[in-house]
């Protein structure tokens, strides 16, 4: 008998498991004529699980966008709630049904459930529900456009919140409460209330997908502020949250905003990536308020572009689903683009009859904005058509409605002033009394002067040990940071064998071969004829150029190496970069008969140090050159892909297999091969060219196969992005995110 519960137990958490693992694969699976057996087929399990664990599957399945099979979970529970009489539950599923009728746009069906919620939790004393039931009837009222019905439930909200001291539903109603006053054109007031619920949670974290709620609101609010850069912050802030928890439908809402900051930051093909990502997402989750807000953003963006057919399909979708759902906001929005739209492909009579329908409608329900913005495009409109008579009457009806807006923001104004004015007022008989209270507060610390001195003493003991640990810490990382010398000064040693030894081998065989002609020079010049002096003379020219060029790299090497190469970008002409390089190796490229190539875009401007290119360019082609034949090939060729400077410089040499290649920028290791004319390299040069490639941003691959030459790609930033980088990261040292 003892066995039995634990027993159970194991076996409601093996059947949790089990309706986890089935919810688990995509919901599109279960479509309407699917879905209906996709929870029937795990009936008699769902028996067997605890309310509690069901609801928790449920939750996270509509958090995850499996809406059908949340809905049919929530539909269970609900009944079995109602026959077990448990009206908590029933008042807790009401609610969250009634959320996925209103993202649907079902708002009267979901209004249905929210009422139904209230009364049974305002009838059981249940003060979280009834808070939360009163803050989604107030969410109904705000989407249908009731803004002071809507604000009244969301204060009535508010208030049971607070008495039970709940920060989380505090945080979320305060938001709803900061985006009904942004609605209502109050942004003072919004950012006010909007600042409130971030600051709830900005320290401590307790709900993740209200605390995006807020930085979303805060980012919609400094948008309308202009302050592009603090909305990105807040939207992408509100975006890491809703990933963290995989919120399919807050990712959806994060990745629109981005996408109207972005369109106002002049950033069109980011908006529109982040609008194609947030409409998949709102089909995904069947969110239709916000598929018609994406349908209008990319109108927008269409527009923009002037695609006028894709972008008139994209609002008359807007418009259609806003019909069907009576989402009178989406109705006006979609019908004042498709008049900018009409206007702008210069089908007068067409925006004429859009602006009127919007008018006649916004007139219906006291929506100036959209009143005044229907006569602004009425004015302009009329006088393409020069019907100047009507572009009167609306450019007066414009400036009439102008004029009552203005009055209206003014009064907001005023009476924010008195509100200003009475918190100031009450400040001030609140630190009268605050003074008064000290007094007080100063008797009681007079008899508590015993047990300051007490803490003082334990005080001074801590600081005392403190002290002692912190000595034993500054001693042991001094011991660390010695042991960091030691080994760095090990470093550098080996780094310094390593340059004599190259020093000693490399230089070695070119002063040897120098050493020699000069002394056959001097000793048989008046026996040698004319053509033996200038071939040992051209062999002393060639030596002291490899010898030039090893001692520039190993210069460069060592700087790179210790630290102290300087790095200046400038904007640089590639192409005549190029031409020079090529231009120092001309004789060498005469002498061995070599054919060069060249194929160099125009204007292809670099951001990178010009020393360093020059170096790079020099040692590429001395390699070109030192293993290319008589009478070889060299191919120098610039390309500009993804924003990059390619340049490719191929040669039909001695070549080198692939799985030699990667050694040559290997530090560990030294590569060395004979030129076709016996000359000595170091192995330094290609190694030199990827360091200072790197710190330009760039990089470089050799590819080659024995005996059919070398392929050497290399690329660069072009100066543009460069530029642009450059700009972003004096941004950011300016503190301007």
């Amino acid at each position: 008998m003892k066995i039995q519960p634990y027993n159970k137990a194991l076996q409601n958490a093996m059947i949790v498991l089990f309706l986890l693992f089935i919810g688990a694969g995509n919901y599109r699976c279960f479509s309407q004529s699917e879905h209906d057996s996709g929870l029937h087929l795990s009936s008699s399990l769902q028996n067997s699980v605890n309310t509690d664990s069901l609801q928790s599957i449920a939750l996270k399945y509509k958090l995850e966008g499996k809406i059908y099979l949340a809905l049919e979970l929530f539909e269970f529970i609900l009944n079995r709630a109602q026959e077990e009489g448990n009206t908590y539950i029933v008042a807790r599923v009401k609610i969250d049904i009634g959320t996925i009728y209103y993202n649907w746009g079902q708002y009267d069906k979901s209004l249905k459930y929210f009422l139904e919620a209230l009364s049974i939790s305002a009838d059981g004393s249940m003060d979280d529900m009834e808070s939360e039931a009163l803050n989604y009837i107030g969410k109904y009222y705000h989407s249908v456009g009731d803004f002071e019905k809507s604000y009244k439930y969301y204060e009535k909200s508010l208030k049971i919140a607070s008495r039970i001291s709940d920060t989380i539903r505090i945080a979320f109603v305060t938001n709803n409460i900061g985006k009904h006053f942004a609605d209502y054109g109050e942004i003072t007031k919004s950012l006010d209330y909007c600042l409130r619920a971030y600051n709830l949670q900005k320290d401590k974290i307790l709900d993740k997908e209200v605390f995006a709620t807020s930085c979303n609101h805060l980012g919609n609010i400094y948008g309308k502020l202009y302050d592009y850069q603090k909305a990105i912050d807040f939207h992408n802030e509100a975006l890491m949250h809703r990933s963290s928890i995989n919120y399919i439908e807050g990712i959806g809402k994060s990745y629109l905003n981005l996408s109207k900051v972005y369109f106002k930051f002049n950033h069109i093909d980011s908006s529109e990536v982040y609008a194609t990502k947030a409409l998949a997402l709102f089909r995904q989750v069947e969110y239709t308020k916000g598929i018609i807000k994406c349908n209008s953003q990319l109108g927008r963006i269409k527009q923009y572009y002037g695609s006028t057919g894709e972008a008139e399909a994209y609002f008359n979708t807007a418009h259609r689903l806003s019909q069907e759902i009576n989402y009178d906001k989406g109705i006006l929005t979609a019908l004042l683009s498709l008049a900018d739209l009409s206007f702008y492909k210069r089908e007068y009579n067409q925006a004429i009859d859009y602006y009127n329908q919007c008018l006649l409608m916004a007139r219906e329900q006291n929506k100036k904005e959209a009143i005044r913005d229907s006569y602004s495009g009425m004015q302009k409109t009329y006088e393409r058509l020069k019907r100047f008579e009507e572009a009167n009457r609306a450019g007066k009806s414009y400036i009439s409605v102008s004029e009552d807006l203005i009055k209206e923001e003014h009064n907001k104004h005023i009476a924010n002033l008195k509100v200003a004015y009475e918190t100031e007022r009450k400040e001030k008989m609140n630190r009268l009394l605050l003074s008064e209270n000290q007094l007080k507060t100063l008797k009681i610390k007079e008899k508590n002067l015993v047990i300051l001195l007490f803490i003082l003493s334990f005080v001074l003991m801590s600081l005392l040990a403190a002290v002692g640990i912190a000595r034993y810490i500054k001693k042991r990382n001094a011991n660390k940071q010695l042991t960091q010398l030691n080994e760095e000064l090990v470093k550098v040693n080996k780094e310094k064998d390593k340059f004599f030894s190259i020093i000693a081998h490399e230089l070695r065989n070119p002063l040897w071969w120098f050493k020699n002609i000069t002394e056959t020079l001097s000793k048989n010049f008046s026996t040698m004829s004319q053509e033996e002096v200038l071939d040992s003379l051209k062999t002393m020219d060639d030596s002291a150029k490899t010898t030039f060029h090893l001692m520039d790299n190993l210069l460069h090497w060592t700087r790179s190496r210790l630290g102290i190469i300087s790095y200046k970008p400038i904007k640089i002409n590639l192409k005549e970069v190029i031409q020079q390089n090529i231009h120092l190796f001309q004789l060498m490229i005469e002498y061995k008969n070599i054919y060069l190539q060249t194929e160099l875009e125009e204007n292809q401007y670099v951001f990178a140090d010009a020393n360093m290119i020059h170096t790079i360019l020099r040692n590429l082609l001395s390699n070109a050159i030192k293993f290319t034949p008589a009478h070889g090939t060299i191919s120098i060729l610039t390309q500009t892909i993804a924003e990059q400077a390619i340049v490719i410089i191929e040669d039909t040499g001695v070549g080198i297999e692939n799985r030699m290649a990667e050694a040559l920028f290997d530090d560990k290791k030294t590569f060395s091969t004979l030129g076709t004319m016996q000359e000595k390299g170091s192995g330094l040069g290609l190694k030199l060219c990827k360091e200072f490639l790197t710190i330009n941003k760039g990089g470089i691959k050799v590819y080659g196969k024995k005996d059919e030459g070398t392929r050497v790609r290399f690329y660069l930033p072009l100066c543009t992005v460069a530029d642009k980088k450059l700009q972003e990261s004096r941004v950011d040292e300016e503190e301007l995110v």
